[in-house]
């Protein structure tokens, strides 16, 4: 995927444990984190009046010590950690918002994350409707569906519509599987990703326009959500087309109980902010991700990670018009 990190974000990226990391930062942990290994070396060799001062026991500096293995450091309360830390690795992954998981993160670490997904989106669409509460009184409606929209992009670091760009670059342009992949790596936006882009974003405006006003809220909460479940519903149902790529640890560490425990997330969402209609439109988009998928596996050989957020981008879509209908009572 074409990197869509805004300028200053890469020091708050989670270091993963086994994916190879940017040379300047294994440069800068090596300045910034000397070695334990020599420093007692170094405090012998030191002259009388620079070496360290004892304690008054005579015990040396606690630093030098390594700690005492506890009974907490067992496998099973790191699976809790893991678990309970899980909700915030989803939410760093998905958006700008300051990163409170800061330890490597290991495969089993991404798939419990993605558990959480719909939970992240629910957060993001929280944050919209927030927003949609405190502009109303003093901003016009199509205003407040421009800023929403632009709001969207930015909580995600246009991230997902990054995706979106190379993804209809990829499938539209002439050749094999192999050939649409390379087109996705280039970092220029040809024809099809723009027109791709704008239609996207055209299509949010007009069904954020077209909704009633007592839908706008649940419609503001869901979309983010179910687009996130759809990512978890398509990575463990789907190959993936390369053979590396942050997309392929995820696809790599997602097991169907956290497909499992994310489906069951996005439903009782869905129920608790729609009610049965949630529940229908929840279903309804699970489908079309699952055909939007099968296509583009068909035309690229698999999925990737750009075709993860082109997937979350037209599902939040299709929430918005499918709501519309449904609360609207047009269909």
């Amino acid at each position: 995927m074409r990197s869509a990190t805004p300028q200053g974000r890469a020091d708050q990226r989670p270091i993963i444990a086994g994916v190879k990391q940017p040379a300047e930062a294994v440069q800068r942990v090596a300045v910034d984190a000397p070695p334990l290994e020599g420093l007692q070396a170094a405090d012998a060799t030191a002259s009388p009046t620079h070496r360290p001062v004892p304690h008054a026991d005579g015990v040396p500096p606690a630093k030098l010590m390594p700690p005492e293995p506890t009974a907490l450091d067992g496998p099973i309360v790191s699976v809790v950690q893991s678990w309970l830390q899980a909700p915030f690795v989803a939410i760093q992954f998905l958006s700008v918002l300051p990163p409170l998981v800061r330890r490597p993160l290991g495969p089993s670490d991404l798939g419990r994350s993605e558990s959480f997904f719909p939970l992240a989106g629910l957060l993001l669409g929280a944050l919209l409707a927030g927003t949609e509460l405190l502009l109303r009184p003093v901003v016009a409606q199509p205003v407040r569906d421009v800023l929403l929209v632009a709001l969207l992009a930015a909580l995600t670091g246009a991230l997902h519509l990054d995706g979106v760009i190379d993804t209809f670059d990829g499938i539209f342009a002439h050749g094999g599987p192999a050939r649409r992949l390379e087109i996705m790596r280039d970092p220029r936006a040809g024809a099809f990703g723009v027109v791709g882009l704008v239609l996207l974003l055209a299509l949010k405006l007009a069904a954020l326009g077209s909704l009633p006003p007592d839908a706008r809220l649940p419609a503001l909460l869901l979309a983010p959500a179910l687009g996130r479940w759809a990512i978890v519903l398509v990575t463990r149902q789907f190959p993936y087309a390369r053979p590396e790529g942050m997309g392929r640890s995820f696809k790599d560490a997602v097991r169907w109980s956290h497909v499992a425990l994310a489906g069951t997330m996005a439903a009782g969402l869905a129920w608790a902010v729609s009610g049965p209609s949630g529940l229908m439109v929840a279903a309804s988009v699970s489908v079309l991700a699952l055909l939007l998928a099968r296509w583009l596996a068909g035309r690229l050989g698999g999925l990737s990670g750009d075709t993860y957020g082109a997937i979350c981008e037209l599902t939040e879509a299709g929430v918005l018009v499918a709501l519309g209908l449904q609360i609207g009572g047009v269909g």
